[in-house]
């Protein structure tokens, strides 16, 4: 059976019960495809924006249902190490604006990002992707 293929729309905040797990999708964002240019691969400027917009919402939407139930959310960005054209990572560099929204919404809610933020939180261990020097941890992909 195919895989449904995973619209924007379909990206909503989850109610998580207390000492529940979600795991939430996202598509990297609009990239540009052509190959001659040095951001090939790289979501456009205006794509970051538009997901940025969407994220702080998202990560508001989940710690407006921390507040109601008193539960802390702690999140964790994963990406894959895929690029397009040998040059941009558009899904890592997805994944850091999805972050940054949280970094800022959860600064806007009184807490310290660097607690709830796995990726940024020095007690947990998260690997660095050497080739662009980016701490979003990978999955990488068996090419087989």
């Amino acid at each position: 059976m195919p895989i449904p293929e995973l619209a924007k729309s379909d990206i909503v905040a989850p109610t998580i019960e207390a000492g529940g797990t979600a795991i939430v999708l996202q598509r990297h964002e609009r990239y540009n495809r052509d190959h001659n240019t040095e951001d090939a691969g790289s979501i456009t400027s205006e794509a970051a924006a538009d997901t940025y917009a969407r994220d702080l919402e998202f990560i508001d939407e989940v710690l407006e249902q921390e507040a109601e139930d008193g539960v802390p959310a702690y999140f964790l960005f994963v990406s894959s190490d895929t690029q397009y054209a040998g040059k941009g990572h558009r899904s890592m560099e997805t994944g850091e604006v999805a972050q940054l929204a949280a970094q800022t919404m959860l600064g806007d809610h009184g807490i310290d990002p660097t607690v709830r933020i796995i990726n940024l939180n020095k007690a947990f261990n998260t690997a660095r992707h050497e080739k662009t020097d980016r701490d979003i941890p990978l999955v990488l992909l068996d090419p087989a």
